[in-house]
């Protein structure tokens, strides 16, 4: 049986590359309308096959690079290309707990 618990929240997924960790904690590099880019804190959520779920620290219009990090400092301007991302999930096995029992 399930039993939801709370409301549903909405949620952002990310691909695991765009996330970067330090001894500040997790975080993402976004991209402003200026194209200058700027480090984001984030709290991570559950992982989904080769994506993670964002808990807290994004809002919906925010930029987030995901390939050339290495190219694109804190502070620094880019030339963002914005692209659709191709997401791969892996198939989660069944569990007992998660069919519902009559």
């Amino acid at each position: 049986m399930k039993v939801p618990i709370g409301a549903a929240t909405e949620r952002f997924l990310l691909p695991l590359e765009a996330v970067q960790s330090d001894q500040r904690g997790d975080y993402v590099l976004t991209v402003g309308q200026d194209d200058s880019v700027a480090f984001q804190p984030i709290t991570l959520g559950q992982r989904e096959g080769n994506l993670v779920v964002v808990a807290s620290g994004l809002a919906a219009d925010d930029r987030v690079i995901v390939n050339g990090i290495q190219k694109a400092p804190p502070g620094g301007k880019v030339q963002p290309q914005e692209q659709d991302l191709k997401v791969e999930t892996a198939a989660k096995p069944a569990r007992d707990n998660d069919t519902q029992r009559k």
